[in-house]
């Protein structure tokens, strides 16, 4: 259900893709774990473009609203900057 203004919601319908998305998106898993999850429940594509189909996923919904991509402040020692994903409440 999303809130379109003060006091009015909207139920939505979404697709079992969306579903996997916010399901592993807690703010503990990183963009790579929600990719390599979705990938195992996307049996209706070819496996060469799951990883490239998730990715674009991942990008429409943070476009459409649904989820946050971050950034949090870098760990002292990390060579690798790890981001994470959330939905949005």
């Amino acid at each position: 259900m999303r809130e379109l203004s003060p006091g009015i919601h909207r139920t939505e319908q979404i697709s079992n893709w969306l579903a996997c998305v916010l399901r592993n998106s807690d703010g503990r898993h990183t963009i790579r774990e929600v990719v390599e999850q979705l990938d195992g429940e996307i049996t209706e594509l070819e496996e060469s473009l799951r990883e490239y189909a998730c990715v674009r996923f991942l990008a429409r919904a943070h476009a459409e609203g649904f989820i946050e991509i971050y950034r949090p402040n870098e760990r002292i020692g990390s060579r690798t900057p790890v981001t994470y994903i959330r939905a949005y409440p």
